[in-house]
């Protein structure tokens, strides 16, 4: 299987495109993304947030149980019989 001459020329421009991509994440997007996290704030450095959080789980729990839809169990007397056999 041959190539042409424009789609070998059209996969080196892909080829060059996604390294230079890379290196530009790598090099650029990456560290400052990391030094981002790195840095102390007030939503994760603060205890009140944390302390907050707790009530809030189970309340969104209890809010979600209770506004959704349930279902009634129907016991099949069918799979109790072969139980028997």
């Amino acid at each position: 299987m041959s190539l042409s001459s424009a789609q070998a020329s059209g996969e080196v421009v892909l080829l060059a495109w996604v390294l230079i991509d890379a290196r530009i994440a790598n090099d650029v997007t990456s560290p400052r993304l990391s030094s981002m996290a790195m840095e102390p704030s007030v939503a994760r450095a603060d205890p009140r947030c944390a302390s907050l959080a707790l009530p809030a789980a189970p309340l969104l729990a209890a809010i979600v149980k209770n506004t959704g839809h349930t279902y009634a169990v129907i016991e099949d007397d069918a799979a109790e019989g072969d139980d028997a056999a």
